[in-house]
């Protein structure tokens, strides 16, 4: 299975102030230089980790990620790699889209055509699978907060996130987001066998679950 990698989370702001104008003079000279928008895509997704106002910086990142898959003569390997991380700037985007009360389903749609672009060239990419789970199980929440048929999403999550854990059962961030799925599809017994065996493996985790776990015990 494939599994790509986290880029840089740290954000120096006089740092990557300097790092963006080299960027963008860069791609003043030369507006081809298709590494330049990956490295701007790349500046841009670190700064949205760290910032008040992430909005902005995700937007940035993924019409720079967007240019650069525009690109002749990309590699196939590196197209989707790129596919894959504009994927992860649009989750993330609509996940904080939500935060902030507006509606993160026009994002959540993309990512997940993104992540889907990705599996049907490499459909054992853990990655790939994790990231589509989970964008369907917010997805999924969010139609059920707005009384809409959620269960085609849940279900996606459940399959993409059992793939993982059929490769290695011992996926504590698959399990937990499958038993999530489960949750809040209501399907309250293979709910508490994953969520269950999540808090016994991550203690740190025990004390956010707890609740679900109770919860799912007086539904059976």
């Amino acid at each position: 299975m494939g599994n790509w990698g986290y880029q840089q989370k740290t954000d120096p702001t006089a740092s990557s102030d300097r790092a963006e104008a080299d960027l963008n003079a860069s791609i003043q000279r030369n507006a081809k230089n298709s590494p330049a928008y990956q490295y701007r895509a790349e500046l841009n997704y670190s700064r949205a980790l760290c910032a008040q106002d992430p909005l902005p910086y995700w937007e940035r990142a993924v019409a720079d990620y967007s240019r650069y898959l525009e690109f002749p003569g990309l590699a196939r390997k590196r197209y989707f790699e790129i596919l894959f991380w504009r994927g992860r700037c649009l989750y993330l985007w609509s996940a904080d889209v939500a935060v902030r009360k507006g509606d993160p389903r026009p994002t959540l749609d993309k990512a997940v055509a993104d992540f889907g672009r990705v599996l049907e060239q490499d459909p054992a990419n853990a990655s790939a699978l994790f990231w589509r789970g989970r964008a369907c199980v917010e997805w999924g929440f969010e139609l059920k907060r707005r009384k809409e048929d959620a269960r085609a999403k849940f279900e996606m999550a459940v399959v993409d996130l059992s793939k993982i854990l059929a490769a290695n059962p011992k996926d504590v961030r698959a399990l937990n987001w499958r038993g999530l799925a489960h949750y809040y599809a209501e399907r309250w017994k293979e709910a508490l066998a994953d969520l269950e065996t999540v808090a016994e493996a991550d203690p740190a985790n025990r004390k956010k679950l707890q609740p679900i776990i109770d919860e799912c015990r007086r539904r059976l």
